[in-house]
């Protein structure tokens, strides 16, 4: 099953590696700098998943889930990926995030929590 796919992340290195990623095993992506940027690209199309780094300027993470959570009402899963400690981690999942993975990470984690979401939608 083919998704299509935000991706938040600050990190023009990664958002090219997961775009890339992601692309070559079908699905559909689309890539924001920053929570604003994302909260932007939200309202103008329906996402399956999220991916989105936490620490980011502009807009955070835990700000983005936020007000994605309250302007859009959405059940869509958002993952938030982070090299940042605990703390951050359980503010995020407080915000409304549905899972977290810790960076570095390889790309079949990644394609493992995708296929995870798409399983239980």
């Amino acid at each position: 099953m083919t998704a299509h796919i935000l991706i938040v992340d600050d990190s023009e290195h990664l958002q090219t590696v997961l775009k890339l990623t992601l692309e070559f095993k079908g699905h559909g992506v689309t890539v924001a700098g920053d929570g604003r940027a994302a909260l932007e690209a939200a309202r103008a199309e329906k996402f399956d998943l999220i991916f989105c780094d936490i620490e980011m300027p502009v807009m955070n993470g835990i700000e983005f889930v936020r007000q994605f959570r309250a302007e859009l009402g959405s059940a869509t899963p958002i993952v938030m990926l982070t090299a940042e400690g605990d703390e951050l981690a359980r503010r995020a999942l407080a915000a409304g995030a549905t899972g977290l993975i810790h960076k570095p990470f390889e790309p079949i984690a990644l394609l493992k929590e995708i296929d995870k979401y798409l399983a239980a939608q």
